[in-house]
């Protein structure tokens, strides 16, 4: 085995042993993947490297561990995450919960009843009960679109807010923040209000970061002011 096949191999355990309970584990991946409990005995009892169909179903399972799995690097900061950090932090992390819902939707197979819609629409709209629009995506296209959207309005809150200037900000904050409520009727109709309601919940969180900023940098500017005030009158009385 080469030492890739090995870490990858190494890795994929750690993967399952963070993930999957210890009792009944086999069995539980068998469900996850569809690869038999027999071999995975075979390989958590060390009797075969992880085959690349183990990889593959496995960081389908976990997406958000996959491109770890893979390289042995992490990048937590936009969803990609090890074992040890899902285990300590994800439930806390709104960026990895929304970045594991869009990995998910977009690995989630296309089903009949889905990849026959377009033709569908066409044949409602002969009728004229429906107008189709050949563009139209598919529910799960438009989906992913939308979880997409939300995981990045999710790192922008987190990673770029704060590295603006406050009026830029503040601008930047509303602007997103108006195209977020332009979602609601979307997420409604494609079953994702949590994860909308989720969204709102961490724009009030960083508008109070934001009113605290502004709060701080109106403090700081009453405070020179009174300092100039202070030094000009100090020259006044000199003169």
């Amino acid at each position: 085995m080469s030492s890739i096949e090995s870490g990858i191999s190494t890795r994929v355990r750690e993967v399952i042993e963070g993930r999957t309970s210890e009792k009944g584990r086999v069995k539980e991946l068998e469900r996850l993947t569809g690869i038999s409990e027999n071999s995975w005995k075979n390989f958590l009892n060390g009797q075969q490297k992880a085959t690349i169909s183990m990889v593959e179903k496995i960081s389908h399972a976990f997406p958000e561990m996959a491109f770890w799995i893979a390289t042995g690097i992490s990048d937590d900061q936009y969803g990609h995450v090890t074992p040890k950090w899902y285990s300590k932090y994800h439930y806390l992390n709104r960026k990895t919960t929304s970045s594991t819902s869009y990995f998910k939707e977009e690995l989630r197979p296309l089903n009949e009843e889905i990849a026959h819609l377009p033709k569908g629409l066409e044949v409602l709209a002969e009728f004229d009960i429906l107008k189709a629009d050949k563009n139209d995506p598919t529910p799960k296209t438009r989906k992913s679109a939308l979880l997409k959207a939300f995981r990045w309005m999710h790192v922008f809150l987190d990673e770029y807010v704060s590295h603006l200037g406050l009026e830029t900000a503040i601008s930047a904050f509303n602007d997103i923040r108006g195209e977020a409520e332009r979602m609601k009727e979307h997420a409604e109709n494609v079953n994702e209000t949590r994860a909308y309601e989720d969204l709102l919940a961490h724009f009030a969180e960083k508008k109070d970061e934001i009113d605290q900023w502004t709060s701080r940098v109106n403090k700081e500017i009453d405070e020179r002011m009174k300092q100039m005030k202070t030094t000009q009158e100090n020259v006044n009385n000199k003169e």
